[in-house]
């Protein structure tokens, strides 16, 4: 049976004036959300300009997260919210997911990595959620593209509830958590934003329920993994931290520097950092397997048509062993 897609136009929701302490610490004990914690959507970008084939890798990624089982034509995992720019883009985004259990959003947008420019949620003690908007919205600079602080609002408008935002604080892809009051947190984001990490627990950690932040050192990262914690280290599950093989072999001296940073680590119970490396692909692929996405039922890994590709797939299934671990070309 095939779900049917339907389309949402979306309303964006008005930015309140508070800041994020004002707002959450109003609740006690908020908690940041972890990555492999149940959920009832992903939210992807459909972009209008992609090849044929990365479009088919949209759409194995896409049937990865719903869980989708050919032999029922069936989605049993997460539900699809998917946003498209165009009425063009839509008919190509519903031929493409037709048989996906996914909605449609038709809005503007600039950036499609959702990592960066999505709210998140914050669970609060009586299972309530808030969303926060974390983006910096005065970053500008190049990488900026017009409706990119305007994503969250559009979102929030379409799960409804209030956002509340706080300027220049951090990107979704600069802070990891474990769920259980630990962040990671590269030193580089207490760098560029000329902040101490006493200054950043108290306007952004404490609204997210950080209690416990470890800084890594990436001061001596090559610029396209610097501040990027999805290239640099992720968590695997609370006390389990899963890093780069690379590092040591291609930068000894960055590699040691940021070693020193984890290897005495401990997180926010006490517990020292179970840390497992993770191959990487060939040096010139300026990516990194760590860039997986956690779903309800799978953990789907990028695949760069590299040596290394099955031994990561094969590494991180140990770690996830509740979920199937799928790879979808990122080449």
């Amino acid at each position: 049976m095939l779900s049917t897609p339907t389309l949402n136009l979306l309303s964006p929701t008005s930015l309140t004036t508070e800041t994020l302490t004002e707002t959450f610490l109003k609740k006690a004990s908020p908690q940041l959300v972890s990555e492999w914690e149940p959920r009832r959507a992903c939210w992807l970008f459909w972009n209008d300009d992609w090849s044929v084939e990365a479009r088919q890798e949209f759409v194995s990624f896409c049937r990865a997260v719903s869980s989708f089982d050919e032999s029922l034509g069936v989605s049993r995992g997460e539900k699809l919210e998917i946003l498209v720019s165009s009425p063009s883009a839509l008919f190509d985004a519903e031929s493409a997911l037709q048989s996906l259990n996914a909605r449609f959003h038709l809005v503007p947008y600039g950036a499609v990595h959702l990592r960066d420019h999505a709210p998140v949620f914050v669970r609060h003690p009586d299972q309530s959620m808030a969303t926060l908007n974390l983006t910096d919205l005065d970053r500008g600079g190049p990488t900026e593209l017009p409706h990119d602080d305007s994503t969250p609002a559009w979102i929030v408008g379409a799960v409804g509830g209030s956002l509340a935002s706080q300027p220049k604080t951090i990107l979704p892809s600069q802070i990891e958590t474990d769920g259980q009051g630990t962040a990671l947190l590269p030193l580089s984001h207490l760098i560029a934003a000329q902040t101490s990490l006493a200054a950043w627990m108290k306007g952004v950690g404490a609204p997210l329920g950080i209690v416990h932040t470890i800084v890594l050192d990436d001061s001596e990262m090559p610029d396209w993994r610097k501040g990027r914690l999805d290239r640099l280290a992720r968590f695997a599950g609370p006390g389990v931290l899963l890093i780069s093989t690379e590092l040591s072999q291609v930068s000894p001296h960055a590699s040691q520097i940021f070693r020193q940073s984890i290897d005495f680590a401990l997180d926010a119970r006490g517990r020292s950092l179970q840390v497992i490396e993770i191959p990487h692909p060939r040096a010139e692929v300026r990516s990194s397997y760590l860039e997986f996405y956690i779903s309800n039922s799978a953990v789907i890994v990028p695949q760069f048509e590299d040596s290394q590709d099955q031994r990561a797939l094969a590494r991180l299934s140990r770690w996830f062993p509740d979920r199937r671990t799928v790879g979808v070309n990122a080449v």
